[in-house]
């Protein structure tokens, strides 16, 4: 089975050169290059931190090699060490600033908090509404933060969408002081007097001490830059202090957390329970990290967990189903995928490091709180009609679904929305897209699917003028879309295979 590129639609390629990657992207983002040009500005000022691109470079490859390949560095302080931070600056600030962006702009729900803070949510004809709303900052925690890409990018993209002139608070929490002194940094530069930042040195790892055979919370936070922060990160977490916020982000911090320690699981899951707590009503929680089998993995353990502790899945799931189907494959994983405009500096280092950052990846979800304190599944994408939601994973590749008796299940023969002769069809069935077009010596194209419960394939003969004219072939991960009319091509027992015709249908959701 090969791979499609799915941006041309041919199969996939070898890697862009040097010369092909460093090229300059055309209509790169104006905000994200401004907050870049901070950064360089503060790597110049620093001491022992002038940037020289050939040796950032070197700098670059081994924070890759140390984060996504051995993992050496995974945990270990990297943060505290100059050159490294500088590299991160350079070149991973403006990819995770990207990935937040990205993650979130798939979250409706992110836009609608925003216009509920800012006073604006249902004010459309009323000019007088907003003006008597109750109109506050922004409450932001960023747990292992660093020098706040995630919240930074939060900020602008909530500037975006909203008011023009919002206020923040950010709270961040990193083991590296020197991390959160120039997030600190970054953020009053980009938001002036319009927000405040707390920064506190905390080795999360020690936030939970065995005791009577269960996990306690111990320690409090230090403030960064206070004397009582001098020396080594000691013990706390930002839900002892009592405060409820309106986002929380922990973005690429988990995968760090009690690497190779016993019951890591449940010490993350004990984590993140109590972290759901200072969520305000209606806040929302953004846990992301690499999109590597092990880390993405262990984030959908997590997801599981927080979701039979309560919690509903905002984005990307389709429904708050537990357990993720992914989980029954042990090579099957879901994450993120998507291009971007690379800003220069960070095609200038790819370039010279030989790496390819055309696309960016990620595996992460989007938590939220109900209003009221519970956490309801209600309002989930899918329904249980029109889902898969009965079959169990069996297919050798991804966990796939089986191919169900249809006589027994009569809601997934309809298709009152197209009006089409489904009778040995499926209809309307809401999915999420979860992985890369791939062609098979057949000369189908096909995709995973996954309707929130299930994982099974939609394929159709490379080519096909219905397929092409819907949009099929351009299919990117994490799309959701409806399809009716599918036709069924495996067996009743094999995993469950879907197939385009001439009178399948597809539409784009969201």
């Amino acid at each position: 089975m090969k791979k499609i590129d799915s941006k041309t639609k041919r199969p996939a390629s070898k890697p862009k050169t040097a010369a092909e990657t460093v090229r300059k992207p055309k209509n790169a983002s104006d905000i994200l290059q401004k907050r870049i040009d901070f950064n360089i500005s503060l790597c110049k000022k620093n001491n022992g931190m002038k940037i020289n691109l050939q040796r950032a470079a070197q700098n670059v490859v081994e924070l890759q090699r140390g984060l996504t390949g051995s993992r050496a560095l995974a945990g270990n302080g990297y943060m505290q060490k100059g050159a490294s931070l500088q590299a991160y600056l350079l070149y991973y600030w403006p990819v995770s600033y990207a990935q937040t962006k990205a993650a979130l702009q798939k979250a409706p729900r992110f836009f609608e908090r925003v216009a509920e803070i800012s006073g604006s949510a249902g004010t459309s004809g009323n000019a007088g509404t907003a003006s008597k709303a109750k109109k506050r900052a922004i409450r932001v925690l960023d747990l292992g933060s660093g020098p706040a890409p995630a919240s930074c990018s939060l900020a602008d993209l909530a500037q975006g969408r909203g008011e023009q002139n919002m206020a923040f608070e950010f709270c961040l929490y990193d083991s590296s002081g020197d991390a959160l002194s120039l997030g600190k940094k970054i953020l009053e530069a980009a938001y002036a007097k319009n927000a405040s930042v707390e920064t506190r040195v905390c080795n999360l790892e020690n936030v939970f001490q065995p005791k009577n055979g269960a996990l306690e919370i111990a320690g409090k936070p230090q403030i960064a830059g206070s004397a009582q922060s001098a020396g080594k990160p000691k013990n706390g977490a930002a839900f002892l202090d009592g405060k409820k916020f309106d986002f929380i982000i922990a973005s690429h911090s988990l995968n760090e957390l009690w690497k190779g320690q016993k019951k890591r699981g449940e010490k993350i899951a004990a984590l993140l329970k109590n972290l759901s707590a200072c969520l305000d009503d209606g806040g929302l929680m953004l846990l992301m990290e690499p999109a590597l089998l092990a880390t993405s993995r262990a984030l959908i353990e997590a997801r599981d967990s927080l979701i039979a502790s309560g919690l509903k899945v905002a984005s990307p799931c389709l429904q708050s189903a537990s357990p993720c189907p992914a989980l029954e494959n042990p090579n099957a994983t879901c994450h993120a995928q998507f291009y971007w405009e690379m800003p220069q500096i960070v095609a200038d280092l790819a370039a010279l490091a030989g790496l390819n950052r055309a696309d960016v990846k990620m595996a992460y979800f989007v938590f939220e709180k109900a209003v009221g304190g519970s956490f309801g599944q209600e309002g989930d994408f899918g329904n249980g009609e029109n889902s898969l939601q009965d079959q169990k994973g069996g297919g050798p590749d991804f966990g796939l679904a089986t191919v169900p008796d249809f006589s027994t299940v009569p809601s997934l023969v309809e298709a009152p929305d197209f009006g089409l002769a489904t009778e040995t069809g499926l209809a309307n069935i809401c999915a999420l897209v979860v992985s890369e077009p791939m062609l098979n010596k057949a000369g189908r194209v096909r995709y995973v699917l996954c309707d929130g419960k299930a994982r099974f394939t939609l394929s159709a003969k490379n080519g096909d003028p219905n397929a092409a004219a819907q949009g099929f072939f351009d299919l990117k991960r994490y799309d959701k879309i409806k399809i009716a009319g599918a036709q069924v091509r495996s067996q009743k027992g094999e995993p469950l295979s879907l197939g385009f015709d001439e009178n399948t249908r597809l539409e784009f959701l969201l």
